[in-house]
This record gives structure tokens, C-alpha cells and sequence, in this order.
């Protein structure tokens, strides 16, 4: 994109906008509890940037030694969920519902960073579906805010669904992904990850499930003696 002769580089600005709109959604959505709630997803943020920039050699083949460049969503929350599942076995609840909380507004952000994602060449992949050829990228963002506005509805365990679906979703996406990825026994080792991740996710939520249907019944039998 061009601006008089400046280059404005059109993948960060959806990155700000989104993450500004984020911000406006954080805000309504507990305006008492923002600031806790705004220092909590920023450090959500960084600490996904650090992850996922850390241990993007492992995955891709298109490393050049640069950090600050190069980044996967996949491995951040994979790191986040690691968090998670640590926060759930040593009965975190604020931790949890924190995660619960800023994962919404942070599906929104990434959202618009995939239609960014689009217009910087980047996460790049073609679906023909009906002889229509639709970007890869902009087919991901459209989940995203279908995902956005499910959790926006139901809240319950918003971060650990948020984690199921997405990934579902990166599974298919891999399918038609064509960025340079190592591979593993022959596979991609992002779909092997998407599929650890998918497995660990899901046992995590019936599990902690089942784990609060015990703690219910229990409350019940006290309270009936």
C-alpha cells in the first residue's frame, strides 16, 4: 500500500487496528476491571510473541536468524495452553478466568492480523471451493470472527474452546498452507502439533468437566446432611 511516497506496510496496520478495536472490546466488556484485565493481555501478547518467535526454527524452514520477524500463531497459544494446563493443575481459578476473559478480545486481533497476513504475502495458501479461488488467509479470518462471536455468546471455558476449535481449524488450513514447514516422519510437523494440541485440549475440557460435576455433587451431599 502507498501513501505519497511513503510505503505503509499494510500487514501492520491491520495488526494495530485490530488490536486497538480488541482493546475497545476489553474495555466494554468489564470497564471496572480494565486496567487488571489490559496489563494481563498485553503480557498474554508478549509472551506469545517471545514463544512463537523462540521456537519458530524448529518448525519452519524459512528462518534467516531474524526473531523479530518471523512468528507462529500456532506455537504461541501451544505456549499459552501450556500456561493454561498449569493453572488448571494447581486449581488457578483467577489465572483461568483471566485467559477466559482476554481470549476474545485477542481472537478479534488476530482476526484482522490474518487479512494483514493477506496483504503482506504471508500464511499463504489457495481453496478453490465451487471454482472460486479464496485466499487461504482470508478464509482464516472469517473463522476467527465466526469463533469471536460464539465465545462473545458463550463464555463458559472461552479460552480452552477457543484452543479446541482452533485446532480444528488449523488442521484443515495446513492442508492448503504452503509456507516452507519441516516435516516429521514424512508429515508436517504442524499438523502433528495441531493434532497434540487438538487431543490435549479436548481431554483437558472433559476432564476439568467431569472434574466439576464431582465438585457439584459433592457440594450437594453436604448440603442434603
Amino acid at each position: 500500500m502507498f501513501v505519497g511516497l511513503s510505503i505503509i506496510h499494510s500487514q501492520g496496520i491491520f495488526l494495530v487496528f485490530g488490536y486497538l478495536i480488541s482493546l475497545i472490546f476489553l474495555y466494554n466488556f468489564d470497564r471496572l476491571k480494565f486496567w487488571n484485565n489490559f496489563i494481563f493481555y498485553n503480557l498474554f501478547i508478549i509472551i506469545g510473541l517471545i514463544s512463537g518467535s523462540i521456537t519458530y526454527p524448529l518448525v519452519f524452514d524459512n528462518f534467516n536468524g531474524n526473531y523479530f520477524k518471523h512468528n507462529s500463531l500456532l506455537l504461541s497459544l501451544t505456549s499459552i495452553f501450556i500456561i493454561y494446563c498449569i493453572s488448571v493443575l494447581f486449581k488457578s481459578e483467577t489465572l483461568k478466568n483471566l485467559l477466559d476473559i482476554i481470549i476474545i478480545p485477542f481472537i478479534l486481533l488476530v482476526a484482522f492480523g490474518k487479512i494483514g497476513c493477506y496483504y503482506g504475502g504471508c500464511c499463504y495458501g489457495i481453496i478453490v471451493i465451487d471454482h472460486t479461488m479464496i485466499p487461504l488467509q482470508l478464509l482464516e479470518s472469517f473463522f476467527y470472527f465466526i469463533i469471536f462471536l460464539y465465545l462473545k455468546i458463550f463464555k463458559k471455558d472461552s479460552f480452552i474452546l477457543f484452543i479446541i476449535l482452533f485446532s480444528i481449524f488449523r488442521l484443515f488450513f495446513e492442508i492448503y498452507r504452503e509456507d516452507s514447514i519441516k516435516y516429521l516422519f514424512g508429515i508436517k510437523i504442524t499438523v502433528i502439533l495441531s493434532s497434540i494440541l487438538f487431543l490435549s485440549s479436548l481431554l483437558m475440557f472433559i476432564l476439568k468437566n467431569i472434574f466439576f460435576i464431582q465438585q457439584v455433587e459433592i457440594k450437594q451431599l453436604n448440603f442434603n446432611k
